[in-house]
């Protein structure tokens, strides 16, 4: 049965197949397929969609040899199964996967993933000037102004993760920030998805992911990967 809807990204269940089977993961898409899907998270509300308009090639759930013609948008399964947050690449030349790693100039991406209980993350946004960067946020130029979020450990959604860098290096863990930077950040879990946030506007004094040593002046706020 198919079920026609307007052409948003957010509208419901639609799937218009011409041809070859699929699962919820999306896995394997034929050419001439374009399918948009949902999938019930554990408290049974519909998940993100899962959407793929496919030129040529195979593709799996963590978007990886995501080729040149290819605009894609799609959720990968949590443990328990369900579809996680959207990932969504429109790219202009060069393979990516679900991390995000070696971003080019051209790119425009943004990806989530769930967290432990089953909800949607914030969504990843990166608008890069030059050079590339990876899923940690690491070696962030000072030309780069980047977003992302993910969800706290309560399961709701945390706050974003923003990183608007003046000068200097940092990494996901958001350790040694200087003075002068206000960073949010995630890492990803050991599945490739993004963790839980974390957060530091910082006045002095260096910090870790963990939160230890925070001083008076300091606002806080931090998850640690699944």
């Amino acid at each position: 049965m198919v079920e026609l809807v307007s052409g948003s990204l957010s509208s419901p269940v639609v799937a218009a197949r011409s041809s070859g089977p699929r699962n919820g993961r999306a896995s394997g898409l034929s050419a001439s397929e374009s399918l948009r899907t949902r999938s019930p998270d554990k408290s049974g509300s519909l998940g993100s969609p899962v959407v793929a308009t496919r030129s040529s090639g195979p593709r799996n759930g963590l978007c990886s040899g995501v080729s040149a013609s290819e605009s894609l948008r799609t959720g990968s399964p949590n443990k328990s199964g369900s579809l996680g947050s959207p990932v969504v690449a429109t790219r202009s030349s060069g393979p990516r996967n679900g991390r995000a790693s070696g971003v080019r100039a051209s790119e425009s991406l943004r990806a989530g993933s769930p967290n432990k209980s089953g909800s949607l993350s914030s969504p990843v946004v990166a608008a890069r000037s030059s050079g590339p960067r990876n899923g940690l946020c690491s070696g962030v130029s000072a030309s780069e102004s980047l977003r992302t979020g993910s969800p706290n450990k309560s399961g709701s959604l945390g706050s974003p993760v923003v990183a608007t860098r003046s000068s200097g290096p940092r990494n996901g863990l958001c350790s040694g920030v200087s003075a002068s930077e206000s960073l949010r950040a995630g890492s990803p879990n050991k599945s490739g998805s993004l963790g839980s946030p974390v957060v530091a506007t910082r006045s002095r004094g260096p910090r870790n992911g963990l939160c230890s040593g925070v001083s008076a002046s300091e606002s806080l706020r931090t998850g640690s990967p699944n």
